[in-house]
Parts: C-alpha cells; structure tokens; sequence
C-alpha cells in the first residue's frame, strides 16, 4: 500500500506542477531578434476605428533587411491611410516609407513622406552612435534635426500600432507586473516612456465571433490604452476611451504566401463523395421540372457535359479576377474607410457577367449551329446551367474539403436550382422573346452576383449564415417557379415542337 507520506508528496507535487503550468500561462518571453517576430516578406494589416466609424488604417510589411550606421537594420514598409471626413473633420493623413530598427528593436531611423490634404513633407532620420540626425521639412524648407539617443530606446508614433507591437514583442510581459520602455516620438522628436501593467491573461472577445487569449495590457503614458497581445505576439486589439479610438488588427499574411491548389487524393475524394452525390442528385432535380421529354435528346447530354467543361473557363477567368479585385480595390477601399457594402460590389459582379456570359454564349453558339429547335433551347439551357453548377458547387468543397450536412451544403444546392432556372430561362427568352431578353440577362447577372454579395451582411453581422443560406434557397427556389410559370405554354412535353 502507498504511504501517507508518499501520498502527502504526491499531493504536493501536483500542486506544483500545476502552478507551474499556470505561471507559464502568465508570462512571455522577449523574442530574442525583430526577425523571430516579424520574418521578412510578412505584413499585417490595421483598422482604425472613431466614434464607431472606420476611417483608415496601417499597413505593415517586414522587408528585407538594411544597414544603418554599420549595422544590420529591420526595416518596415508603413502605409498610414486616413480620412477623417466620417468623423466631422475635413481632413486626410497619409503617411508613407520605411521604419529602421536594429535587432533588438531599437530605433535607428525613419525615411517617410507625409501627407497632410495637399501638403506633402518628408522625414528623414538616422542614427549616428548616440545621436540621432536628420531632417524634416516644413513648407518646403528643409529644418536639419539632432536628439541624443539612448541604446534601449524604442520608437512610436501615434496611429503606427505596429511599433507598439514590436515594443511588446521584444519586452518580457508576466501578468501582475509592471512595464516600462524609453520611447522617443520621430515625428516631434519627443523623448517620454512606455509604462503600463499586465493586468491579465484571459480568454476575451476580441470583436463580433472572434475570441481570442491575451495578454490585457493596461498603457498609462505616453497615452491612456488597452493593448490585447497574443501569445504569438500579435497586436489584435488598442482600445483609446479618451479618444473614442478602438484599433483592430485584421490580417497578418505570411512571407511568400502563395495560392495553392488543393491536393485532389484519393481520401479527400473519398471524404466528399457524400456532397458530390448531393450535388449530382440536386443538378439532375433542379432540370427535371424543364426537361420533359428531352431526356431523349442526344443534344441534352452533350448540353449537360458542356456545362461541366465550361466551368473550367470561369476557373481561369473569374477566380482570378475576384481575387485581383479584392486584393487591389476591396481591401484599399474598406481600410481607407470606404463601405464595406459599396466595396464588395467590386468582386461580386464579375462573376454574374462571365457566368450569364457562357450561358449565353453556348445557347447562342448551338443555335447557331442549325442543329437544334427553338424550343430546344429552354431545355438545353437548364441542363446546361445544372451541369455548370454542379461543377461549380463540387469545386468550392473541394478547394476548402467542406464535408457535412451544414448551411454552406445549403447554399450550393440553392446556387445549382439557381443555375438551372436562369439557363432555362434565358433558354426561353433567346428562342421566343428576344425583345426582352436583356431585361432577363439583366435579372440573372444582378441575382447570380447578389449571391455572392451576401457575404459581406455575414461580414458585417448584419445577416447570420443561416439566414443567409436560407435566403439563397429561397432565391433559387424562386427561380425555379418562375421559369415553370413562364414556360407553361412553351416547354416540350411531346415529340414535336409546340405551337
């Protein structure tokens, strides 16, 4: 039998180990070098937000080191872009160049241009030993500066949160102690200390579903600030009450990322079977009420396999181009302070205009042939749209390997009765109504984009995911009773065309 005193020892030893655990929780080390912290190549992104509105905000990006003063510099590529007109204030900052610091993240310089409304000025800042020289201008006239500079001494500017990051991830942080930092503010060349305390590591919400566990770090000087900093050393959220400022880290992008297609193995085929035999199952349904006889048509099979081979051209054509969109004018357009719902018409409409664009582009192309009947064209039409949007919907589960009946199942079976009812329609309008027919391309470019602009009310916490895949459901169901409406007089039902 185990002794008591074994046992009182055992006891003991636990508790040790499990304050132990818990005072690693507690305390993070200082990252030994700028680059450990921040690898080259690597950007985050910041959203500043005033009484509530978003008026700009802070690109970050690591680059290939530099050399100042005969030793080895990080260097930082800032993008400072502000408007405050949301705000009441007429007035625009921008503020662009590289930040210097040495390894430890001591500042060695700044070289930027700042812009003001139209007034635009330069700084320039190196240091020199102990000193720190430079210049800045003023009106135009350059005004030549010198400050001492101490060894340990961090750099930060109001608004560039990424310096404020870079002070705490080279700072050792332990929960119930002080911290404290000399700073020197280029702009004004003001000398003042960080002091603040680590009041807490909790798990917290970060903002809207995003929760994350941080350090909760109250700032004193050289302003009033509550700094969430992560375990991995990410600044996610500054919270200034005095000036009704909250600061939200939105995107860290790793070096050299790159767009990798999934790797399509035999177990992750295996995997979605499931969803691919749902999508098949919902393509063959979403044409049957429009098909009639045509099941008898050699045409229709070749139609249905034809959508599945023209997808491939809005893989090379939409995709990339959404991409594009988002990257060059979505995300400078929201973090400038545009709207995000004004900003994400931008990728959402390519892709109605190139998907009706190879609707109607086939069913002009088979009609043009000689080969089929007018009245074959509403048929080919929905088969056309089920085997495009079969593919369609069995390439987004695959990029992501989505598997499971959930509300994202939901939306690609709404998207696959979507199809079918617009190229059915579209089939209709081509053969009987041409007078009309821009009214219905019209309808099916604003619906097919409208289903991917939903996203940004998700995004905005406007709409929750399931009423937004409901509402899509709704849609193409919608779609589906109105071309069975339309073409009552017109569909094929015998073996010969309709009068």
């Amino acid at each position: 039998m185990i002794s008591r005193t074994t046992k009182i020892l055992g006891f003991v030893f636990c508790c040790l180990s499990i304050s132990m655990s818990v005072s690693a929780q507690d305390r993070l080390e200082a990252s030994k070098s700028v680059e450990q912290f921040r690898p080259p190549g690597e950007i985050r992104y910041w959203s500043i937000e005033i009484k509530g509105s978003v008026v700009g905000g802070l690109r970050s990006e690591a680059k290939e080191s530099g050399n100042v003063d005969g030793q080895e510099a990080a260097v930082f590529g800032q993008i400072l872009d502000l408007n405050f007109s949301k705000v009441g204030q007429s007035r625009r900052q921008r503020v662009e160049g590289d930040f210097f610091v040495d390894v430890r993240g001591g500042y060695l310089g700044d070289s930027k241009t700042i812009e003001i409304d139209s007034v635009s000025e330069r700084l320039e800042l190196r240091r020199r030993g102990d000193s720190l020289t430079g210049f800045f201008t003023r009106g135009g006239n350059k005004i030549e500066q010198s400050a001492s500079l101490s060894a340990e001494s961090f750099a930060f500017d109001l608004n560039f949160y990424d310096e404020l990051e870079l002070i705490l991830a080279m700072t050792d942080l332990m929960v119930g102690q002080p911290l404290e930092a000399r700073l020197i503010e280029p702009q004004s060349l003001l000398k003042s200390q960080l002091t603040g305390f680590v009041e807490d590591f909790v798990y917290i919400n970060i903002y809207g579903q995003q929760y994350d566990s941080v350090f909760l770090i109250n700032i004193f000087t050289p302003q009033n600030m509550f700094a969430l900093f992560t375990r991995d050393k990410r600044l996610v959220k500054v919270d200034i009450p005095d000036q009704k400022t909250k600061v939200y880290q939105d995107l860290v992008k790793p070096p050299q990322q790159t767009f990798k297609r999934p790797s399509f193995g035999i177990l992750n085929f295996i995997r979605l079977i499931p969803n691919y035999s749902i999508f098949i199952v919902a393509s063959i349904l979403s044409c049957l009420i429009f098909i009639g006889r045509g099941y008898r048509w050699k045409i229709s099979y070749l139609s249905y396999l034809s959508g599945i081979a023209l997808f491939w051209v809005a893989v090379v054509t939409q995709f990339p181009l959404q991409e594009w969109i988002f990257r060059e004018m979505f995300m400078p357009s929201v973090r400038s302070g545009g709207s995000i719902f004004a900003a994400g018409l931008l990728p959402a409409l390519p892709v109605g205009l190139i998907q009706t664009g190879l609707v109607v582009g086939f069913l002009l192309l088979i009609n043009k042939s000689g080969h089929v009947k007018a009245y074959q064209l509403p048929v080919l039409g929905a088969v056309f749209g089920a085997g495009f949007a079969l593919m369609e919907a069995s390439y987004l589960d695959s990029l992501v390997f989505r598997t499971g009946f959930d509300f994202g199942l939901l939306e690609r079976f709404s998207i696959i009765l979507f199809h079918a009812a617009m190229g059915s329609l579209i089939g209709y309008f081509l053969a009987f109504n041409r007078r009309q027919l821009w009214i219905m391309l019209l309808v099916a470019v604003l619906v097919n984009s409208f289903f991917r602009y939903l996203p940004m009310f998700v995004q905005n916490q406007s709409m929750s995911i399931g009423a937004s895949a409901i509402l899509m459901f709704c849609i193409g169901f919608g779609g589906q009773v109105a071309g069975t409406v339309i073409q009552k007089q017109r569909l094929f039902r015998g073996t010969s065309e309709p009068e």
